[in-house]
C-alpha cells in the first residue's frame, strides 16, 4: 500500500474514531442532562411569618417555610427548636425548606411593635460572645447573627433563606451584601439559597449585571422572589427580570397583606432543582 493510501486509511479510521468517541461522549452529556432536568420541577411556596404551617405530605410539589426565630431571642442555635423539628419533618419527606429571617429587623405596617428593641438586645448579646468587634449600629449589629444562619442552614436542612427588612429603617447596600454571600456559597460555607426580597426589577438587573451576569453565578440565588406590594402592577417587570437572571422556571411571588406576611401570595409556581446538602458548620 501507498504512503498516500496508509495515510488516507489512517485519516478515515481516525475520523470514524472521533465521531465515535464525540457520539458517546454527547450521549453520556444528554443523559446526565436529562437526569438533572429529572430532580427539577414546578413547586410552590408554603409559608407564613406568623405561625409555622403544617407540613405537606412526602411527594407534595410544594417548598415548605417558615419563621426560623418566631421573634424570639434564640442563640444556640438561632433558630427555634419547633422550625428545626419541621424542617426535620419536612426533609423526612422529601420536601425542600425555607427559612425566613428577620435580618437587621424593622417595623410592621410602619410602626415599630418593639422589633427593633429586641433584635437590637438580641444582636448585642450573640455578638458580646462570638463578634466583639462589630460595629454597633443598625446597619451592622444584625450580620454575625444573620450569617450564622446561613452558614447553619446546610446542618439543619434548610434550602432557601430570606433575609428581610435590608430596606426597612436601614438601607443595607445590595450589591456588597450579595457579593459577600455568594463568596460564601460558593465556597460552600453557606447551603441554602437567597430569596430576594422587594429588589425591583432595575436592581434584580443590577444584579445580572454586577454579581450574577450568567446562570452558574446566579446559583446561589433562589428561583422565587417575594415582593411586598398593594398592587400587581410590577409583577410582570419583576417576572421578567427574575427570568433574566435565573432562566427557566423564576418567578415573583406578590404578597399583598404586610400584616401577615405570606397569607396573602399570588399563585405562583416555579422550578426548584435540589441539590445535595452542604454540611457547612457545626456549631
Amino acid at each position: 500500500m501507498s504512503p498516500f493510501k496508509q495515510l488516507k486509511k489512517n485519516v478515515i479510521v481516525g475520523s470514524l474514531s472521533f465521531f465515535s468517541l464525540l457520539s458517546i461522549v454527547t450521549s453520556v452529556n444528554a443523559q446526565a442532562q436529562q437526569n438533572k432536568d429529572q430532580d427539577c420541577g414546578w413547586s410552590s411556596l408554603r409559608f407564613h411569618a406568623d405561625y409555622l404551617p403544617s407540613v405537606p405530605s412526602k411527594g407534595s410539589k410544594i417548598v415548605w417555610g417558615g419563621n426560623a426565630t418566631d421573634g424570639q431571642a434564640v442563640m444556640n442555635p438561632p433558630f427555634t427548636r419547633q422550625f428545626i423539628d419541621r424542617v426535620a419533618t419536612a426533609k423526612a419527606r422529601g420536601l425542600e425548606t425555607f427559612a425566613y429571617l428577620e435580618g437587621p429587623c424593622g417595623d410592621t405596617g410602619g410602626k415599630d411593635d418593639g422589633e427593633r428593641g429586641r433584635c437590637r438586645r438580641m444582636h448585642n448579646s450573640f455578638n458580646a460572645k462570638n463578634a466583639p468587634n462589630t460595629e454597633n449600629s443598625a446597619l451592622k449589629r444584625w450580620e454575625p447573627y444573620t450569617f450564622q444562619q446561613l452558614k447553619l442552614s446546610g446542618r439543619y436542612g434548610i434550602d432557601y433563606c430570606e433575609i428581610d427588612n435590608l430596606n426597612n429603617n436601614v438601607n443595607v447596600p445590595m450589591v456588597p451584601l450579595l457579593k459577600k454571600i455568594k463568596r460564601m456559597y460558593d465556597n460552600q460555607q453557606i447551603h441554602c439559597r437567597l430569596v430576594l426580597k422587594n429588589i425591583s426589577a432595575s436592581e434584580v438587573y443590577q444584579i445580572k449585571n454586577q454579581v450574577a451576569p450568567n446562570l452558574r453565578d446566579a446559583d446561589f440565588i433562589a428561583p422565587f422572589h417575594i415582593f411586598e406590594a398593594n398592587s400587581s402592577k410590577q409583577k410582570a417587570a419583576v417576572d421578567k427580570a427574575m427570568l433574566a437572571l435565573k432562566g427557566r422556571g423564576a418567578v415573583a411571588i406578590f404578597s399583598f397583606n404586610t400584616d401577615a406576611y405570606g397569607s396573602d401570595f399570588t399563585k405562583d409556581k416555579f422550578v426548584t432543582c435540589p441539590k445535595a446538602i452542604r454540611s457547612g458548620p457545626t456549631k
